[in-house]
């Protein structure tokens, strides 16, 4: 057969150059590409480890300072400052133990439940309205002062850690205990002298704070229920 010949219906067909084994014998791929399979299931890859373990607290049983299992976030507000005053809480926040986070909701409440009745006096008699005593009237400077104290100290961890050291712990319970001292002080005592007075509906309420700082003392406070989310 020739290099070129035509066929009858016209078509020229090319004889096809034999292979130099000199020159394309020692040939190699650099690279060798393959087609992805349109097919294959891509599906992300999750690491599973855990990050790692947050800074915890030495005195405290080596619970962790962050928040676990679920992010803190607090609402905002919109107005810039105060937005920033809530970012500064929430780091707050995370660098705190669970209990400390606990014992300090019992401080709030402790604080609110200063403007609530306490007790009513019968200051005009028996037959008229009575005059409600809050506890803010009772022990209102000393608890404040307590208040504020044991709120700092709780919020202020890397600078009472760095001040206090390994008493900030006992600091805490003493905060702590002379508070729950002073609200059952003023619970157990006369509030009106020689007049005629009795409990408000409100006392149970410092009543239950005042057992809720004995049990953060002791590092026991327990979580607050919460209701279970539905399944998907």
């Amino acid at each position: 057969m020739t290099a070129e010949s035509t066929p009858p219906d016209g078509h020229v067909l090319r004889e096809v150059p034999e292979l130099n084994v000199a020159l394309e014998g020692e040939v190699t791929p650099l690279v060798a590409f393959e087609p992805p399979d349109p097919l294959e299931e891509r599906t992300p890859v999750v690491d599973s480890a855990p990050p790692e373990a947050e800074a915890t607290d030495p005195v405290g049983g080596g619970v962790p300072y962050g928040v676990q299992g679920e992010a803190l976030r607090l609402p905002r507000t919109g107005l810039e400052e105060l937005d920033t005053a809530l970012d500064d809480l929430e780091r707050a926040l995370r660098r705190m133990s669970v209990q400390d986070r606990r014992l300090l909701w019992v401080v709030a409440c402790a604080f609110i439940s200063l403007f609530v009745p306490w007790f009513r006096a019968e200051y005009h008699g028996p037959k008229l309205p009575t005059t409600a005593i809050s506890g803010l009237e009772l022990a209102g400077l000393s608890c404040l002062v307590l208040i504020v104290t044991l709120a700092f100290v709780l919020l202020a961890r890397t600078w009472v850690d760095a001040h206090l050291k390994a008493y900030r712990r006992l600091v805490v319970r003493c905060l702590a205990g002379a508070l729950a001292l002073r609200m059952v002080w003023a619970l157990i005592g006369t509030p009106a002298g020689d007049i005629p007075w009795r409990y408000s509906v409100w006392s149970v309420l410092p009543a239950l704070l005042s057992v809720g700082l004995v049990m953060g003392i002791l590092g026991r406070l327990p979580a607050f229920p919460r209701r279970p989310l539905p399944p998907p």
